[in-house]
């Protein structure tokens, strides 16, 4: 055969599959940037959400209300949904195309979390599938051992609520933070002092406090000092909640993770094969089990809790709606995405807004992908991270070498600088606190961890007494405002 007659046959067959590679090349190219594209837009609205939240619950008195909460999230929502459909190109109208591919969306709290996703919903005349905002869930769970049945609700730190039977005690409920009671120097009833992991703190005092209050005019009055016990409180109903669960009650004979039920009947180890139930008294606290480690005995047994009533509900939710797909005008299946381990952890350790989209055809493949943003600037729960302290000129973080410890007057909550809206002349901001923020501990803000090893004993007081009194005027939802032992 003639070499052109081979050219020719060759050219007939390599060109025509090099076209089709070309093209199949190219249609995968612009699949992964429309896909980066849609990941880019979900995050930027769930963002844009949370800092409308963030937003709402700091200008708001009544953020720490539950009814209050609720109407937060919806406006967040309404902001996501409203900046999910602009940045896909739809507009502000065009939400209801967006929101059939969004199968849910989970708001994780202080002591529980809200799920947003398709239900059916009653109006007072008939019944419709829509979108709705869940009723809350606690972080609880049941356990139950020879004639005891009681519930553990949970929350981001040591703050937990129990409530149920108990063994030769009748029924009981009772809130409280727990604490390592071997730490703690009493006399006479009263804590006087705790042995923190980096030093000793005296429980005894009272903080002077001040902030820049308004008037019922709307007027600004400047430094208002006021005095608060709120830490001292914190050491000292702790330390009798904790004495009252462990020596009288002996409660935690009864809370180990071989005895955790969950609502349908089953024990966790057995509906979770990678769940730890072994025999450990996790509400006792010492030197083998920290609150501050967070893979101690407690803390990894309120994580594993705290998993698995998010998963079981959204798993729930999102199923419900992939039978029910078709009322909103979509035949996509929808089903709950396998999330990371590092997204798990921001989701137990903080309060997150976490957004779900699927079923948009993205080129050759079906989009399927969520978004998660922490919220560290509002009223549902502190972290030690958000604190900043004051020395009258700046507030930094209480590591920062310059913060001058003399002169550190104390703690409050990051919040607590950010502008605030005139409630009574709604067109005016104002400061509690007018302290500028330290250059330096703005540069370094991206290192979170807070170095406490080489504080100084009034940093460490001021340190420890901050996060108390932040802590013990959290709202709970989960309280029980009395400390009654009820008997059958």
């Amino acid at each position: 055969m003639k070499l052109q007659n081979l050219t020719v046959i060759f050219c007939i067959i390599v060109i025509p599959v090099m076209l089709i590679l070309s093209g199949y090349i190219t249609t995968q190219i612009d699949t992964a940037n429309l896909q980066r594209m849609y990941d880019t837009k979900l995050l930027d609205a769930t963002h844009d959400a949370v800092v409308a939240f963030q937003t709402n619950t700091q200008n708001n008195v009544y953020s720490a209300n539950a009814d209050s909460v609720r109407r937060d999230i919806k406006a967040a929502i309404n902001v996501f949904s409203n900046s999910l459909s602009t940045g896909l190109g739809y507009g502000t109208a065009g939400a209801e195309y967006i929101l059939p591919y969004i199968p849910a969306m989970v708001f994780t709290m202080y002591d529980g979390f809200y799920i947003y996703a398709p239900d059916y919903d009653y109006d007072g005349q008939e019944e419709w599938f829509r979108h709705i905002l869940k009723p809350y869930v606690n972080y609880t769970a049941r356990y139950v051992t020879g004639s005891s049945d009681i519930v553990v609700a949970y929350s981001l730190d040591n703050y937990i609520s129990v409530y149920g039977n108990v063994a030769g005690k009748g029924y009981v409920a009772r809130s409280g933070y727990l604490m390592d009671l071997s730490k703690a120097k009493v006399e006479n009833g009263k804590i006087v002092s705790y042995q923190t992991p980096y030093g000793m703190i005296n429980t005894t005092l009272t903080e002077n406090l001040y902030e820049q209050t308004l008037d019922t005019e709307g007027e600004i009055h400047q430094g208002v000092s006021y005095n608060n016990e709120s830490a001292k409180k914190y050491y000292q109903e702790s330390y009798e909640f904790t004495k009252w669960l462990l020596e009288e009650m002996k409660i935690q004979d009864i809370v180990i993770p071989a005895n955790a039920m969950r609502a349908d009947g089953t024990y966790y180890k057995d509906a979770y094969l990678e769940y730890d139930g072994n025999n450990h008294k996790v509400l006792r606290l010492d030197d083998n089990n920290k609150e501050e480690d967070l893979y101690s005995a407690f803390n990894q047994h309120k994580r594993d809790i705290m998993k698995m009533a998010i998963q079981d509900n959204l798993n729930t939710a999102i199923a419900r709606y992939d039978q029910n797909s078709q009322a909103l005008g979509t035949t996509a299946s929808f089903a709950l995405p396998k999330l990371s381990d590092e997204d798990w952890e921001k989701m137990l350790t903080g309060v997150n807004m976490i957004t779900f989209m699927q079923g948009i055809q993205v080129g050759t493949r079906v989009y399927n992908s969520y978004a998660i943003v922490t919220s560290t600037n509002n009223k549902q729960y502190i972290s030690p991270n958000e604190i900043y302290y004051t020395d009258g000129d700046r507030y930094h973080r209480i590591h920062c070498e310059h913060l001058d410890s003399n002169k550190i007057v104390a703690g409050y909550r990051a919040a607590d600088f950010r502008r605030i809206r005139n409630k009574v002349k709604e067109s005016e901001f104002y400061y509690k606190h007018t302290e500028l923020a330290c250059y330096y501990c703005i540069v370094s803000s991206l290192n979170r961890e807070i170095d406490l090893k080489n504080l100084d004993a009034n940093k460490l007081q001021k340190y420890y007494y901050a996060l108390a009194r932040e802590k013990y005027n959290l709202y709970k939802a989960t309280s029980f405002y009395y400390d009654d032992v009820y008997s059958n």
